[in-house]
Formats: structure tokens, C-alpha cells, sequence
């Protein structure tokens, strides 16, 4: 199956447009939507989104990663083979966080035309190129088919792994803020954190520690461990992100 992660939203055809060009080549090839929310030119919000879920797909999925500001540019295209998947992405730093995650992987720059669309715009490579190419892989052609091997690709954002001994300060950032205004960082929880955690973002320091929402009171920001084993804050029946005034891309620091 292919998986299509974008920042294009549903309220425009793009993503139609996408899956209409799969199925002319791959007519019943099942397509999913990871998601299309992720924030506008967003890389940090759409690598976590694509590494946090992509292990609970089926062997095999292709997962196409269309957040991609430099689209027309000489950036990249890679295809990327590793525990079981495929992924296809602008070499912008955006699949960084699935590649530290993979135990081994091969990387290919897409560069045969022969599996492009014909006519190609500039500002629309997710329709012409990511498309074509993913409905392709899924009738099994090699990924060694689309172009040459490489070692190299942009860097991107890093989780910040936090250990359970020991007094430390820890630089970090928010990479994702859920519907629900939860925010979540980039430091990764070495099994349960300890409840002398501080955690800041910008002037406000956050310091209860919580293995549930419903354990914290009401209106006070709390850490907690969320799904993805990434350390968030929350606020019990509340907006986080609201009351934090906190943005993706931010700053933060946590000392243990």
C-alpha cells in the first residue's frame, strides 16, 4: 500500500490529484492518508508525524513525504528502503528522524524520468514525480531503477535522548503540538522520568510529573510521557499550547 503525508490539506485538489495519478498506474493499489495537516513548509512537524506511526503500518507500505518548500529547486529526491518500508521525500532533513530509527537502510536519488509524468511543473512535484514514482514501487519496480546510490542527505531534526541517572541540562525544541494543544518535545524518555523534572518553555517553567491526564489538576501544565515515548506537557481538560504561548520550531530546556 502507500501511505501520503503532505501539508496540503483537503480543502484543494492536490491531494486528489495525487491519488488519481496512483491509481491510472497502480489501478488498486490501497492508498492511505497519514496525515495532510502538517503546517505549511513545516519539515519539523512532518518528519516527527511520519516517524511516530510509520512502524505500525504493514510490511511493505510506500510512505510518500510531500513537505517540501524547496520544490523546483535543485533539491533532491530520495527513496529511502529500510526495515521492511519505502520512503520517498525531498532531501530536506524531513525523513531524519526515520532514518535514526532504521537499524540499516540504502538510500537511491529519484532520477529516472521514465517513471515521472510526462509534463512536469515546477511547483507541483507531488502530483509529477512522488506520485508516478510511488505507484510504480508498489508494482515492483526496484527502487535501484530510479536513480543512483548515495550516502548523503540533508540533516533534520534529532530527538535528544534523556537519561534516568544522573543530574543534566538538556537543550531541546517542540517538534509537534497535537489537536488537543499538547506539546511535544524532542527529548526522548529513557523508560518512566523522574518527578524532579524541570522543564522550560521561554519564561515558564514546568515541574509536576504525571503518568496520565487524569491524574494532574485542572489549568496547571504538567509533563507526561506521551504514545510516541517523546516527553509532552498537557493540561488536564485544557490547551497547553494556549497557555504556554508555545510554537513548533521553539526552544526549550529540561534539567533532570
Amino acid at each position: 500500500m502507500i501511505a501520503l503525508l503532505t501539508d496540503f490539506g483537503l480543502s484543494d485538489p492536490y491531494v486528489g490529484s495525487m491519488k488519481g495519478v496512483i491509481s491510472a498506474i497502480a489501478p488498486g493499489t490501497p492508498i492511505l492518508d497519514l496525515s495532510h495537516e502538517v503546517l505549511p513548509q513545516n519539515i519539523t512537524q512532518g518528519g516527527y508525524l511520519l516517524w511516530s506511526c510509520y512502524k505500525y503500518f504493514p510490511a511493505g507500505t510506500i510512505f510518500v513525504c510531500v513537505v517540501d518548500p524547496g520544490v523546483g529547486t535543485g533539491r533532491r529526491i530520495l527513496c529511502v528502503d529500510g526495515a521492511g518500508y519505502q520512503f520517498l521525500g525531498p532531501d530536506n532533513g524531513v525523513l531524519q528522524l526515520v532514518l535514526d530509527s532504521l537499524g540499516g537502510y540504502s538510500i537511491v536519488t529519484v532520477e529516472n524520468r521514465r517513471y515521472f509524468r510526462k509534463e512536469i511543473s515546477p511547483t507541483f512535484h507531488g502530483r509529477d514525480i512522488f506520485a508516478p514514482v510511488a505507484a510504480h514501487l508498489s508494482r515492483g519496480v526496484p527502487a535501484a531503477s530510479l536513480g543512483s546510490r548515495t550516502k548523503s542527505f540533508a540533516p533534520g531534526q534529532r530527538l535528544v535522548q534523556i537519561s534516568a541517572r544522573g543530574e543534566k541540562r538538556y537543550q531541546g525544541s517542540i517538534i509537534h503540538i497535537d489537536r488537543f494543544g499538547n506539546v511535544i518535545s524532542n527529548f526522548k524518555a529513557d523508560g518512566r522520568v523522574r518527578s524532579s523534572l524541570l522543564l522550560r518553555v521561554g519564561r515558564r517553567a514546568v515541574r509536576q510529573t504525571f503518568s496520565t491526564y487524569a491524574e494532574a489538576r485542572e489549568k496547571t501544565p504538567f509533563i507526561v510521557v506521551g504514545s510516541s515515548g517523546l516527553i509532552e506537557i498537557s493540561i488536564r481538560n485544557g490547551n497547553a499550547a494556549g497557555s504556554l504561548r508555545a510554537r513548533i520550531g521553539q526552544a526549550i530546556t529540561l534539567k533532570t
